[in-house]
């Protein structure tokens, strides 16, 4: 009788390239995997292919992956200092950090949420607090109109809601943070992972390198865990350290910073909205300027024929 807790193969997939990082969804049947070219695949659980996006430049390889608690974005770190945020939808990027050094660690943690009954303990000043806190930018700022997809300002597969919600915040109920670790021993934070919060840097004696292995945010906000790597230039013995800081000051103001990084997605939004709509304006510009150029082309042309027919018309004398 085979034992109730051992690990039992059900199944086995075969990949074209050599696949150096998965992870799965936490929400979906989908597993996103990275290969040594620098590709993503995501992958469902049947291993039917839904996409694959390529790596933003030459010689880039992944370093890590992370997906959003909610499982709607996909956190994608290169060795250039990149991490892209994609939509798993339609693996479109919505957004795109920039850290110095490679990215070596990624972490996404949501806010803690309590069972109802502790919901209802809580005091009318708290409250009053989120009340607050409210976004009620959906009461004062119009619907944007939706983009035509005639033109390469927005892309055909995305639906009319990626005009309103190109940062894919409007259902983010609870404070999220995007952790970004690098090899020159940067830790970044990012409310949403797109709104800057935080930075940590991680410094030992001069003469040894530091390098971020691993960074977590605990799901209270109060406690940020950082493993790094430091190494002598001198020597290639490396010590492993495992560090742990304070954070309160993100616990304890955890609604202003999500307000706040929900208006910073807002604004980020109208800009990408502006921006299509400008690339569009010039497109269809051009446009017009090239059919107006053939007709003044083809006008000219039929007036020059016509001129020239009269030039050789017969002579006719009066007697």
């Amino acid at each position: 009788m085979a034992d109730p807790c051992s690990f039992r193969q059900t199944d086995e997939k075969h990949a074209s390239v050599k696949v150096e990082k998965m992870l799965w969804s936490p929400t979906m049947d989908l597993i996103a995997v990275s290969n040594k070219t620098g590709e993503v695949v995501l992958h469902r659980l049947s291993w039917q292919k839904v996409w694959t996006l390529a790596p933003p430049g030459e010689d880039i390889k992944i370093t890590a992956l992370i997906w959003r608690p909610d499982g709607k974005v996909l956190a994608i770190g290169y060795s250039s200092g990149q991490t892209i945020l994609c939509n798993v939808e339609n693996s479109t990027s919505i957004h795109t950090l920039q850290v110095k050094g490679h990215v070596t660690c990624l972490h996404w943690v949501d806010k803690y949420r309590q069972d109802k009954d502790h919901q209802k303990e809580k005091t009318e000043d708290k409250d009053e607090k989120t009340e607050l806190y409210r976004d009620l930018s959906d009461t004062f700022l119009p619907k944007l109109s939706p983009i035509s997809k005639s033109y390469g300002a927005i892309s055909k597969e995305q639906s009319d809601d990626v005009v309103d919600d190109s940062k894919k915040l409007k259902d983010q109920t609870d404070l999220n943070i995007l952790v970004v670790g690098s090899d020159i021993g940067e830790v970044e934070l990012y409310a949403f992972g797109i709104f800057p919060i935080g930075s940590l840097l991680v410094t030992a004696n001069i003469a040894k390198e530091v390098k971020i292995i691993s960074a977590c945010l605990s799901e209270d906000f109060h406690l940020l865990t950082v493993v790094l790597q430091e190494r002598s230039k001198d020597d290639e013995c490396s010590i492993f350290k495992m560090q742990t800081f304070k954070s309160t000051i993100i616990a304890s103001r955890h609604q202003e910073l999500r307000a706040l990084a929900l208006k910073c997605g807002q604004i980020a939004t109208q800009l990408s909205y502006l921006d299509a709509t400008i690339k569009q304006m010039c497109e269809s510009w051009e446009d017009v300027l090239v059919e107006l150029d053939a007709k003044l082309a083809k006008f000219a042309e039929e007036k020059m024929v016509k001129r020239l027919k009269n030039s050789y018309a017969p002579i006719k004398y009066i007697y």
